[in-house]
């Protein structure tokens, strides 16, 4: 078996590759961008997650995805990585706060910020965004 210990960037886009090896971590460990674009990995999703969670230095990765589902999964998996599809990965922390519980000032400060994010509405069919600043005008979220 080839050990490409020193590559740092693999580009594999538009290969007919189906799947990873899951032992990827053992053939290239110390890649830290790699591109998969082009490649269909929909029949073998979770076994690719499972082989990119096994390189501890990935930090870019460009990949097509079919769904939100598909990015939403591979987020939550992928907690270390930095940039998908060339874009900073922003990850926001949401902390569970409940009044009256262990009450401590700094949770309550992150709590009141979340209440106060502008939430932007994007109408795809037009190509346009509004803000929706619900709590600052004291609109309902619902």
């Amino acid at each position: 078996m080839v050990h490409l210990s020193k590559l740092q960037d693999l580009n594999l886009g538009e290969n007919p590759i189906t799947s990873l090896p899951s032992n990827l971590c053992e053939i290239i460990p110390n890649v830290q961008n790699l591109n998969l674009n082009g490649m269909d990995f929909s029949e073998q999703f979770e076994q690719l997650i499972e082989s990119l969670m096994t390189l501890p230095h990935l930090k870019s990765l460009y990949i097509q995805l079919d769904s939100e589902e598909a990015v939403d999964q591979l987020m939550s998996s992928m907690t270390e990585l930095q940039f998908l599809n060339g874009h900073e990965v922003e990850r926001e922390q949401v902390h569970e706060f409940v009044e009256g519980e262990d009450d401590d000032e700094e949770d309550l400060e992150r709590y009141e910020g979340l209440q106060e994010n502008v939430i932007v509405e994007l109408d795809e069919e037009e190509g346009t965004y509004d803000d929706i600043e619900r709590t600052r005008n004291n609109e309902s979220l619902l």
